[in-house]
């Protein structure tokens, strides 16, 4: 009788089957889990089709990749989902310059016509976020401008590409 070894099942597995366990995975794990977690689907061209792993009300940090919800009351976003970089805390020192904006010693560069954001200072309760694709529509322009921490729905935690 012949034995595998684990290195050899896994390396007959093809790779659309790998990626439906790990999908079947997350869901049993977030069924479980139902309440703490969320999913979300990227629908933009910067992250079309990347399924993000939420904890839900989670504070952001830092750094961290978040999902804001808009509001209706929002005049350019009107209740849209964003998945974002959070680059900047209440109290971080803002710096608009011709080209770019330098927010906790990251420059951001403009593009495009939109008008950039005019603000010395992240106020209590607000946060800076930013996309990492070039034409990315957030807080370096005024049209979309700071969005309030309380609108933040969680902090993604998994990426499943």
């Amino acid at each position: 009788m012949m034995r595998r070894s684990k290195e050899s099942v896994y390396a007959v597995m093809p790779k659309v089957h790998r990626y439906a366990v790990c999908v079947l995975v997350t869901a049993v794990f977030l069924w479980v889990c139902e309440g703490v977690f969320s999913v979300y689907v990227g629908a933009s061209e910067s992250v079309h089709g990347k399924v993000f792993v939420v904890v839900r009300d989670a504070q952001p940090k830092l750094g961290d990749l978040a999902v804001f919800t808009s509001g209706d009351d929002h005049p350019v976003l009107r209740g849209r989902t964003l998945i974002k970089y959070v680059g900047a805390l209440p109290g971080a020192r803002i710096t608009a310059h011709k080209y770019y904006i330098e927010v906790s010693k990251r420059k951001l560069f403009l593009e495009g016509e939109r008008a950039p954001l005019h603000q010395s200072r992240v106020p209590e309760g607000m946060v800076f976020v930013f996309g990492t694709h070039p034409f990315s529509l957030d807080s370096r322009y005024a049209c979309v401008g700071l969005l309030p921490l309380a609108r933040c729905a969680g902090v993604v935690r998994v990426i499943i590409a």
